[in-house]
């Protein structure tokens, strides 16, 4: 069963086309676990359970889902799809899952593709989905997003940095110690500023704040 779950989570990696440090940081944001050898069961269903909401399918022994609401999910991915449309869904997911967006469905995604592609075309509204961006469009969508999330991931580690700096685990963390040695976060790529949040909230969180969730910054004014 473990192996089995291992395997589709594996599976899952490659058709989403993801990266390995979006694969990690999706593992960490999920369970906190950065490897599927430490996982249990339970997580590896969730891990497995959150590729299935940004579009993958299991092949074999396919359930039939009941139809109980009327929002649109992930469509099962193909060989036309941009790889790009695979990284995009993570990304907004993994948004909606850190406070940083209201709705992670397919249809809000959806709107919000639509308005960033035609920002430049006043007086036109065409409605684009993700599955059907060509590889120019995904690539231009896929850098709007990341943009965006970095600049949420910044504003909340601002918020925090103070409160970081002073924390034992925290700077124990090898990859932190560039950072406090004076760079600001400002200064790290999209995925260090990935791997760092997920080290801040799901470490440190307890000892900044007393609030449910780690980072109360809202929904950003791009939505």
């Amino acid at each position: 069963m473990r192996n089995r779950l291992i395997q589709l989570v594996h599976v899952a990696k490659r058709e989403l086309n993801l990266d390995e440090d979006i694969y990690r940081s999706i593992l960490n944001n999920v369970t906190g676990k950065s490897s599927c050898a430490k996982m249990s069961i339970k997580e590896l269903e969730q891990v497995l359970e959150h590729f299935k909401s940004v579009g993958f399918t299991v092949k074999k022994k396919q359930v039939k889902k009941k139809s109980s609401t009327n929002k649109r999910t992930a469509p099962k991915l193909n060989r036309s799809v941009s790889p790009e449309s695979g990284k995009i869904r993570a990304i907004w997911i993994t948004m909606h899952q850190q406070g940083f967006v209201r709705d992670g469905s397919e249809q809000a995604l959806d709107n919000y593709i639509s308005r960033m592609l035609n920002r430049k075309t006043l007086g036109k509204n065409i409605s684009f989905h993700c599955q059907f961006l060509n590889g120019q469009q995904a690539y231009k969508v896929l850098e709007i997003i990341k943009n965006w999330h970095k600049r949420e991931l910044i504003k909340c580690l601002d918020e925090k940095w103070q409160a970081l700096r002073l924390h034992k685990r925290f700077t124990s963390l090898s990859h932190c110690t560039a950072l406090l040695s004076g760079k600001a976060p400002k200064q790290e790529s999209y995925q260090n500023l990935c791997f760092i949040f997920d080290e801040a909230t799901g470490q440190c969180a307890p000892a900044l704040s007393n609030q449910s969730h780690p980072c109360d910054v809202g929904v950003s004014k791009e939505l």
